[in-house]
C-alpha cells in the first residue's frame, strides 16, 4: 500500500544518504554530517538512527547525536531511550538528556523517571528532577508524589552552595504545594535569596488559587515583597513574569497592571502567560 511504499522510499533515501556521508574523508565533516543524520532519520528508523549515532569518531557530535535519539526514542521506549541517555561519555552531554528524558516520561512512565533522577551524578540535579518528577504526578499518584518530594528535599538540603540548594528547595516547595501546601510555605519561608522565596511563593499561590484563593492571595503579596527586596534590578525582572501568572490565576486585570511595569525584555514573557491563562478560562 502507499504508507508501506514511503517507508520503503525512505529508507532507501536514508540507505543513499549514509553511503554518501560514509564516503566524506574529512573526519570533522563526516562526524558532523553523520550527527544531522542521525537526528533526521531518529523520527522514521530509532535503530538505524542509534546505529550512526554510535559510529560517530568525534566524541562531543556522538555524544550530541546519542543526546537527540534518545529524546526521540523516549516517545516510544523509555526504557531504552534511558540506556542510551546513559551511554553517553560526556558528563555535561549527559546529565542534561537524562534531566528531560526525566521530565518527559515523569507522567507516562514514573518508575522510570525516578531511576533515571536518582542516577543523576549531581544533588542539585537530583532534587530538582526528583522534584519535578514528584509535581508531574501528584495529581495521580499523591503517596509516591509525597515520597518523592520529602526525597527531594532531603537531598536538597545537602546542597552546600546557598544558591544551588534554595533553588533546588524552590522546585521542592512546587512539588509540595499540591499535597501538603502547608509545608510548602515553611520551605518557601525558610528560603533566605529573595528571588528563590518570590519564586517559591507564587508557584505555591498558584497551585492553590483554585480551591483557596484568599490563601494563594496572601502568598501573591508575601512573594511581591521578597521580590521587592531583590537588589539586582535584571533579577527581579526574571522573576516578575511568574509573579504575573501567580496573579492572573486570581486576578487577570491586576496582572495585566502588574506586567505593564515590567521591563520591555521580560514583559513579553509575562503577558504570553497571561494571555495562556486568559484563554484557559475562557469558556
Amino acid at each position: 500500500n502507499a504508507v508501506q511504499a514511503l517507508a520503503r522510499r525512505a529508507a532507501s533515501l536514508a540507505d543513499d544518504a549514509e553511503r554518501i556521508v560514509q564516503s566524506i574523508d574529512a573526519k570533522d565533516l563526516k562526524a558532523a554530517a553523520l550527527a544531522s543524520l542521525a537526528q533526521a532519520v531518529a523520527a522514521t528508523d530509532l535503530s538505524r538512527a542509534e546505529r550512526i549515532a554510535r559510529s560517530i569518531a568525534i566524541e562531543d557530535l556522538r555524544a550530541l547525536a546519542l543526546g537527540s535519539v534518545a529524546e526521540t526514542m523516549a516517545a516510544v521506549d523509555p526504557s531504552r531511550a534511558e540506556r542510551v541517555a546513559q551511554s553517553i561519555s560526556i558528563e555535561d552531554r549527559r546529565f542534561p538528556v537524562l534531566i528531560r528524558l526525566a521530565q518527559s516520561v515523569a507522567v507516562t512512565d514514573p518508575d522510570c523517571a525516578e531511576r533515571i533522577a536518582r542516577s543523576i551524578g549531581t544533588e542539585v540535579g537530583m532534587a530538582l528532577i526528583l522534584a519535578q518528577v514528584a509535581q508531574s504526578i501528584a495529581a495521580t499518584d499523591p503517596q509516591r508524589s509525597t515520597r518523592l518530594t520529602s526525597s527531594a528535599e532531603s537531598v536538597a538540603m545537602s546542597i552546600k552552595s546557598r544558591y544551588d540548594r534554595e533553588s533546588a528547595l524552590v522546585a521542592v516547595a512546587r512539588a509540595a504545594a499540591t499535597t501538603d501546601p502547608g509545608h510548602a510555605e515553611e520551605i518557601a519561608q525558610s528560603i533566605t535569596t529573595n528571588s528563590r522565596k518570590a519564586l517559591a511563593l507564587a508557584y505555591i499561590a498558584q497551585a492553590l488559587s483554585p480551591s483557596d484563593v484568599m490563601r494563594a492571595e496572601k502568598l501573591i503579596s508575601n512573594a511581591v515583597l521578597a521580590a521587592e527586596g531583590i537588589a539586582w534590578k535584571q533579577e527581579k525582572a526574571t522573576v516578575a513574569p511568574q509573579l504575573v501568572q501567580a496573579m492572573a490565576t486570581i486576578d487577570t486585570r491586576r496582572a495585566e497592571h502588574m506586567a505593564g511595569s515590567i521591563p520591555r525584555i521580560h514583559k513579553a514573557s509575562a503577558l504570553a502567560g497571561l494571555a495562556q491563562q486568559l484563554a484557559g478560562d475562557d469558556p
